[in-house]
């Protein structure tokens, strides 16, 4: 590999982890609970290969076409939820 490759490796592996950080401290939760979500998202798998791997095996569209799907399946699951509970109130 050749030192250019490995460094722009490197560069996207950090920028995972960065966005990662930032967004799990925005929403006030974990960084390793905010990557394996995503790991599931990704994969539907707990635990694998480091998330820029994944994401670079993917590439950038299927990578968010999964991750947007999981957030409608979450939303979908989310309103069952609330319609299937007794104490909720239209």
């Amino acid at each position: 590999m050749k030192a250019e490759e490995k460094i722009r490796k490197e560069d996207e592996e950090n920028e995972v982890v960065t966005l990662m950080k930032e967004v799990a401290a925005e929403y006030g939760i974990k960084t390793r609970l905010l990557a394996g979500t995503i790991r599931y998202a990704l994969t539907g798998k707990e635990s694998g290969l480091p998330l820029h791997i994944i994401i670079e095996v993917l590439g950038r569209e299927k990578t968010l076409e999964r991750i947007y799907d999981f957030i409608t399946y979450l939303r979908i699951e989310d309103c069952k939820n609330k319609i299937f509970d007794p104490n909720f109130i239209l």
